[in-house]
C-alpha cells in the first residue's frame, strides 16, 4: 500500500508533526478553530520542497512529482528519485531517534538543506534552499486535515444550529 503526500517537509512526513499531514491515522482532538490556526501558523514556519512522493510499506520514499518552479525543481530532484538522507542523517521511518534528528534538521523558508537520493542505482546530493508553502498547498493541506479530523465537529456545529 502507497500513499502520496505533498512534501511539506520531510519532519511532517515522518512523524506526521501534530497532526499537518492529512490521512493521519490518529484523531485531532483540537478545538477546530484553535487547530486552524496552529496549523497555518506552523505552516508559515515550515520550509516547503515542491515535490509529491509516494511512501511504500517498507518505508522506501520515492519522488512521484516535481513541482515546477520549486525549490525541488532548482535542486534538480526528478520523478523517481528515492530519498535516502536529509543533511547526512539517514532516512528512516522506523527509528524514532532518526526521526526527531530529521525534524531539526529541517528548517523554515530560507534554509539550506542538502538531500541524498538514489538515482538510478547512484547515490546524489541535492542541496535545496527551502521556499515557503504557497497559499494554495497550505489550503489543501488544511481543508483535507479539517475534513478528516474535524468533520464531526462541523456537524455538530450545524445541529447546534438547527
Amino acid at each position: 500500500m502507497k500513499r502520496t503526500a505533498s512534501f511539506l517537509a520531510v519532519a511532517l512526513l515522518v512523524a506526521g508533526a501534530s497532526g499537518l499531514v492529512a490521512g493521519q491515522k490518529e484523531k485531532c482532538n483540537a478545538d477546530p478553530v484553535e487547530c486552524k490556526a496552529k496549523m497555518e501558523a506552523k505552516m508559515k514556519a515550515k520550509g516547503w520542497l515542491g515535490v509529491e512522493m509516494d511512501k511504500s510499506d517498507d518505508g522506501t520514499v520515492t519522488v512521484t512529482q516535481v513541482f515546477p518552479d520549486s525549490p525541488a525543481a532548482t535542486a534538480g530532484f526528478e520523478k523517481g528519485d528515492v530519498l535516502v538522507a536529509v543533511n547526512g542523517i539517514a532516512y528512516s521511518t522506523k527509528d524514532d531517534a532518526e526521526k526527531k534528528k530529521l525534524q531539526k534538521a529541517w528548517g523554515g523558508p530560507g534554509s539550506d538543506v542538502a538531500f541524498t537520493v538514489k538515482r538510478a542505482g547512484a547515490k546524489k546530493t541535492l542541496d535545496a534552499t527551502l521556499g515557503s508553502i504557497p497559499p494554495q498547498v497550505a489550503k489543501k493541506w488544511i481543508d483535507e486535515h479539517m475534513k478528516t479530523h474535524h468533520a464531526d465537529a462541523k456537524k455538530k456545529e450545524k445541529a447546534k444550529q438547527s
